[in-house]
């Protein structure tokens, strides 16, 4: 059996034309017709088949036969070592491809739907609380310059609430000790555009912000004190942490796959504006809301507070969608009538009424005097 092929010196690019002559247990490769090298066959390493692409083999002494001369090196090693290439024999077969398909799509979704977040919940619960810190940085200074405007929260109001959260934060059940929890009141919005936005939320730091609509929307501290527990429980949890983990994950991956690594050296410069950017996910909304009403109970407060801020935020931000929107428009009419999608803020949320339920089932624990209640984190 003769092929055709180029000679490689042993970690070289420099080659020479010549022809590999494989006989019983013997091969010899001629220059011409000049013999050049011999030995045993069994001490040749027989490189996979993928399609058509040059076929490597290794002599033993680190020197390469490369040929496109598939189909006989394929010939030689069925004759002489009874096997035939696997990736080849499996990409010569439609059924196969489509098995090895479905396998790598299945694979791929199995990554990206439980082996992604795995990684990046111990990757996150690992790290110091000095990296939240780190990534914190800035941020409240950059929604000071950007989004928010000046309290207009009496300072005795603002002395209450605080007080208030100081003790939460003594009294929950916090697994991170590390953390040095602030509390701020910002305007969002402004009552001259009629668009003031009510809302609350946390730094990966701890520095929790609520806005002036939130508090005007309250009637209650229990609704105040609802809405803090579930932003300390986004501390806890480190959500922010695991979306900035999960997208540089993801943004090396598609990096690396792209084929271009050079830009992963800037990766960690917009780590502090996906703070303001990407929502929490649905899974961290509901862990939050977990934390809230476990320690509701645990701290003797009626969790249906929680339902009934929930709903007045609802109501004000979809009476104020007509004022922000172009009246008419078929697109804010669905958003209109659909649940939690009044505001992107929501919209990242689990369903308001599906919170609402939550909170309901565990006011009637609270009602029924139990401190443990039955709840199904939502892992969408």
């Amino acid at each position: 059996m003769q092929i055709q092929g180029r000679l490689y010196e042993k970690d070289s690019a420099a080659f020479s034309d010549v022809s590999l002559s494989l006989k019983d247990n013997q091969y010899y490769i001629y220059d011409n017709s000049e013999l050049i090298e011999f030995g045993l066959s069994a001490g040749l390493e027989f490189g996979s088949r993928i399609g058509n692409v040059e076929r490597k083999i290794t002599l033993a002494n680190g020197c390469v036969f490369a040929t496109h001369d598939n189909n006989e090196v394929d010939d030689y090693i069925k004759a002489h070592r009874g096997q035939k290439n696997l990736i080849h024999k499996l990409e010569s077969k439609m059924q196969w491809v489509v098995v090895a398909l479905i396998i790598t799509i299945a694979s791929s979704f199995s990554f990206v739907r439980w082996g992604l977040p795995a990684i990046t919940y111990a990757v996150a619960d690992a790290l110091p609380h000095t990296v939240n810190e780190m990534i914190s940085e800035g941020t409240l200074e950059f929604l000071d310059r950007f989004i928010f405007d000046e309290t207009q929260v009496t300072e005795q109001q603002q002395g209450l609430i605080t007080a208030r959260f100081n003790e939460l934060v003594q009294r929950v059940d916090s697994s991170d000790k590390e953390v040095n929890y602030q509390l701020y009141f910002r305007a969002w919005g402004s009552k001259e555009d009629s668009v003031e936005i009510p809302n609350a939320l946390a730094l990966p730091s701890g520095e929790i912000i609520l806005t002036d609509k939130f508090i005007e929307l309250t009637s209650s501290q229990d609704e105040i004190d609802s809405v803090l527990l579930h932003e300390i429980g986004h501390v806890q949890h480190r959500h922010s942490l695991k979306m900035a983990i999960h997208g540089a994950i993801v943004a090396t991956l598609v990096t690396v796959i792209a084929g271009d690594v050079s830009g992963l050296a800037d990766m960690g410069i917009g780590v502090g504006s996906l703070l303001v950017t990407t929502h929490y996910s649905r899974k961290h909304e509901s862990e939050a809301d977990h934390f809230a009403f476990t320690n509701m109970l645990a701290l003797n407060i009626d969790p249906s507070a929680f339902a009934s801020i929930m709903g007045k935020m609802q109501t004000y931000m979809s009476e104020q969608q007509p004022q922000t929107s172009k009246a008419g428009s078929a697109e804010n009419e669905a958003r209109e009538t659909s649940e939690g999608s009044v505001l992107d803020y929501l919209d990242s949320h689990p369903k308001t009424q599906v919170r609402v339920e939550q909170a309901e089932r565990f006011a009637q624990c609270y009602q029924q005097g139990l401190i443990d209640c039955p709840y199904e984190v939502n892992k969408q």
